[in-house]
């Protein structure tokens, strides 16, 4: 079983989304705890709506590229993600892979650790508060010292309270 931190984010009904995306990923891993969420600024296209991201903490006996494919990318098709050409496109939910136990690897061509975890603030600080002492296996900085990087805004606009359930249903 490996523990792995998936980001989460959208910016299309994301009041819905998030849960029915965590809703979703508790039918395939245990979901062990679930980050407060954070609206932010768009990243590229400043002619969308905000987002909101955060992140998930699950169990599971799948690999990486299982949980993607199998998982991740199922529920945003569910969900109604079509993943075209252009990132910078409304999202109504994004699910990320950013840390897989403690693997150092290759996930079809981007790494892992996920980069944007250092990258941005609204990645790193909703890590850090679900496992702020946990060590990034490639800086070898705690999440809590990555997300204390991030002094300024980041584009985060504010915080919001966020609570689901962590137990299977």
């Amino acid at each position: 079983m490996a523990y792995v931190f998936i980001s989460l984010g959208s910016n299309m009904d994301k009041e819905q989304m998030i849960p029915a995306a965590l809703d979703l990923l508790r039918e395939h891993c245990i979901l062990l705890a679930v980050s407060d969420l954070y609206e932010t600024l768009p990243v590229g296209s400043l002619d969308q709506h905000t987002f909101y991201n955060g992140a998930a903490l699950v169990e599971t006996s799948l690999t990486a590229h299982a949980l993607k494919h199998q998982v991740l990318r199922l529920i945003e098709q569910q969900l109604g993600r079509i993943r075209p050409s252009d990132p910078t496109v409304p999202h109504p939910i994004d699910l990320d892979i950013v840390l897989y136990g403690e693997s150092i690897d290759e996930l079809d061509g981007r790494p892992i650790p996920h980069p944007d975890i250092v990258k941005y603030g609204y990645v790193a600080i909703p890590l850090a508060e679900l496992a702020p002492a946990y060590i990034h296996p490639v800086t070898h900085q705690s999440l809590s010292e990555i997300a204390s990087g991030f002094k300024e805004s980041n584009g985060i606009l504010r915080r919001i309270p966020f609570r689901f359930p962590s137990e299977r249903a």
